[in-house]
């Protein structure tokens, strides 16, 4: 067995009675949990397929006494799928160049130069990481309704969404912890080879990191997907709205109140992208963040 796919107990370890009755209990342990998570959504799915008045039925029944998919097409045409999946692509992919950009630059200087103060640079940001994101919903919105200096304001539009993203202390520690790990031998070469810094970091550095950037890329997905209240704040006008402002609109305010079964449809939809999103890349989600560690 490869070192990669090695688990907990060795193969001889495994083949011994005790041992396999505790890997036996582990996974049905795992198995349960799996089920238990699985099942609201599963609910969710079926629950759109069952007329409104079933739904409310009590005792509730699992399955749809008749499997109707017309409320898939309702809440396809009432959310606005098209529209809110080519806004969410434009802000997701403004989002993440801000997001690379900014902090691989900053989690190469904190890892591999001489930077003055860096550890206590590396403990401001680990100190950020303390803070929930409330506390900096007013000066991030004072900041991008009137730039600094130039005084303009980015209200209803997407760079007050892509300008902030470069600010993750998070996900930055994260790539600087996985930066730290790649061998110094490798950067070492490059410079005896004459390459600059960031010759170094983009023949070198990035070719070797890339799970954590599709940790940082997938994260950033889903913080675009879920953010609702953010958005909802920055872009008053409709036609920028996002997934997450859209489903709120439609589904909660004088803009919606649809029959339940379309709002599940709705809910269902909005569920395939991250959830296909984290089975594909879910190997490098986990390499990502087992191989990264914080380290000053």
């Amino acid at each position: 067995m490869s070192a990669a796919a090695r688990g907990i107990l060795s193969v001889a370890e495994q083949r011994l009675a005790p041992y396999r009755l505790v890997s036996s209990l582990c996974y049905l342990l795992g198995g349960l949990l799996a089920v238990s998570m699985l099942l609201p959504l599963a609910w969710v799915f079926l629950a759109a397929l069952k007329e409104p008045a079933e739904i409310m039925r009590v005792p509730p029944t699992l399955l749809p006494a008749t499997w109707d998919w017309a409320a898939f097409a309702e809440a396809w045409r009432r959310y606005q799928i098209p529209r809110m999946a080519f806004n969410t692509a434009i802000v997701y992919l403004g989002y993440i160049v801000s997001r690379l950009f900014v902090i691989t630059l900053a989690a190469y200087a904190l890892a591999r130069l001489a930077v003055p103060f860096r550890r206590v640079i590396y403990m401001v940001f680990l100190a950020t990481v303390m803070l929930p994101d409330q506390a900096l919903l007013v000066p991030k919105y004072l900041v991008v309704a009137s730039l600094p200096f130039i005084k303009v304001s980015l209200i209803n539009t997407w760079w007050a969404l892509w300008l902030p993203a470069g600010v993750s202390s998070f996900q930055l520690l994260l790539m600087k912890g996985f930066f730290d790990d790649i061998p110094r031998d490798l950067s070492e070469a490059a410079r005896i080879d004459g390459a600059s810094e960031v010759r170094t970091l983009w023949r070198i550095i990035l070719p070797n990191s890339k799970p954590i950037v599709a940790v940082v890329g997938i994260f950033g997905f889903f913080e675009i997907w879920n953010n609702f209240f953010w958005q909802r704040l920055i872009l008053t006008a409709q036609a920028k709205w996002t997934m997450a402002v859209m489903v709120w609109f439609h589904t909660y305010t004088i803009g919606g109140n649809p029959a339940l079964n379309v709002q599940l449809a709705g809910a269902s939809i909005s569920i395939v992208p991250p959830l296909v999103l984290f089975l594909v890349f879910q190997r490098f989600i986990t390499q990502g963040i087992t191989m990264t560690g914080l380290k000053g």
